[in-house]
């Protein structure tokens, strides 16, 4: 039976990945010989802090092998895989986007060509921009609306298995979920007025001479 001192208890925190719960840890201060890492807190990654460490270890067990690991560097390796995936998430979102902005763009462009008369017309009735603005946006923000609510249950599902990887996980909140349709409906605004404007400022009589 051995007798220590407690000499300090801190809060939980996590040794290992997140992706493994909380167990209670006690470190001790072993003899040298029982010893199997020893931690060097140095200010910067450089050789000479290296070697000097190596020295000193070699004098204290000459014959054994001095192998060193970088604490951070340990702790990146937990979490690579993540990081991948955010890095590949990431890029197929923007390319979804991109992919998604063109596409918003020539359909906004085909159905404005269509109607360019009944723009038109309204104008000479004295409709106002924003009626017309209206109009041709409505179609665009119900087809979006459609479509993410059939795409919700399937992100709000793989979020969610995807937090069950880890014991401690954050709750979904609707912001996770809202600031991607705010985005998207932005976009498409954005497009579909664009392309509204250019065919709104075109003179009526100009684009009744092309029926």
């Amino acid at each position: 039976m051995r007798v220590a001192k407690i000499v300090g208890v801190v809060a939980n925190h996590h040794q290992v990945s997140f992706k493994e719960g909380l167990d209670p840890v006690m470190y001790a201060q072993p003899q040298w010989q029982d010893a199997q890492y020893f931690a060097a807190r140095i200010e910067r990654i450089n050789v000479p802090d290296i070697e000097q460490i190596k020295t000193a270890f070699l004098a204290s067990f000459p014959g054994h092998p001095f192998n060193y690991f970088f604490l951070d560097d340990h702790f990146d390796k937990q979490y690579r895989d993540d990081q991948q995936f955010g890095n590949i998430f990431n890029t197929f979102t923007v390319l979804a986007l991109i992919i998604t902005s063109m596409g918003l763009l020539g359909l906004s462009i085909f159905t404005v060509t269509q109607k360019t008369k009944e723009i038109s017309i309204r104008k000479v009735l004295g409709a106002p921009a924003s009626a017309v603005l209206f109009i041709f946006s409505i179609d665009f923000i119900r087809a979006l609306l459609i479509s993410y609510a059939i795409a919700f249950p399937l992100m709000y599902w793989a979020s969610r298995n995807w937090l069950e990887n880890f014991p401690e996980r954050i709750p979904l909140r609707w912001e996770i979920f809202a600031t991607p349709l705010l985005l998207l409906a932005a976009v498409t605004l954005f497009t579909v007025i664009a392309v509204s404007l250019r065919a709104m400022f075109e003179a009526p009589v100009r684009a009744l001479q092309q029926e």
